[in-house]
């Protein structure tokens, strides 16, 4: 199984969103050109199977309080069909090399509490609770 993760170019909006549709791609490619974030996409040949936003500046502004100088992985997803093959392992691996190449030691995410089979995953790469209790966050 080769994956192929790249920073997302305007060419791959068509086919992002034919073969993972989401109508936050674009807003995602937005951001990413404004400096606000990279978005990654994983590309298994030659389509679109998974991604994962870097944002430089969590939008919460506790975590930013919280937590300063630490970008947060959003809006990672791995096409049903895929999951359960290590793709989610390796989009985590290359945006933390992505972030660690732009000078950070440390990384953050959330996750649904009710999203066990995330939860397991993250705890398996090493990820900690926060520390600071439960986090609301909600998004359209």
């Amino acid at each position: 199984m080769e994956i192929l993760i790249k920073q997302f170019a305007e060419e791959d909006l068509e086919p992002l969103n034919a073969a993972i549709p989401d109508r936050h791609h674009q807003k995602r490619l937005e951001s990413q050109l404004a400096g606000k974030s990279n978005y990654l996409i994983a590309w298994q040949d030659g389509v679109p199977v998974g991604h994962v936003d870097v944002k430089w500046e969590p939008e919460s502004e506790l975590v930013r309080e919280k937590v300063p100088d630490c970008p947060e992985l959003n809006a990672l997803h791995v096409s049903p069909e895929k999951r359960s093959q290590g793709i989610g392992s390796k989009i985590i691996a290359e945006a933390e090399d992505f972030v660690k190449g732009r000078g950070y030691s440390k990384v953050g995410l959330g996750v649904d509490l009710d999203n066990e089979k995330a939860q397991s995953l993250y705890e398996r790469l090493g990820y900690q609770d926060w520390g600071f209790g439960v986090y609301h966050d909600q998004w359209v």
